[in-house]
């Protein structure tokens, strides 16, 4: 994220359409929207949808709606 300056929503979805079967725990998640914060003073990814979408989906295929609501 930080050598390209990808925001963590645009590296997330661009990993996932390289490998689809990326799914970042949510812990990690966690940090990497920490770190996002703290380097691009907004997050770009809402840490309740992912927790959503990653507790409630077995297979996980398909692209999430992560972008947080304003």
């Amino acid at each position: 994220m930080n050598f390209h300056n990808y925001t963590l929503h645009d590296a997330f979805f661009l990993v996932r359409s390289r490998r689809p079967i990326i799914t970042p725990n949510l812990g990690f998640m966690e940090q990497l929207v920490l770190y996002e914060e703290e380097n691009f003073r907004e997050p770009t990814v809402d840490l309740w949808k992912y927790s959503e979408w990653y507790s409630s989906s077995d297979d996980r295929t398909g692209v999430p709606d992560l972008a947080p609501e304003y």
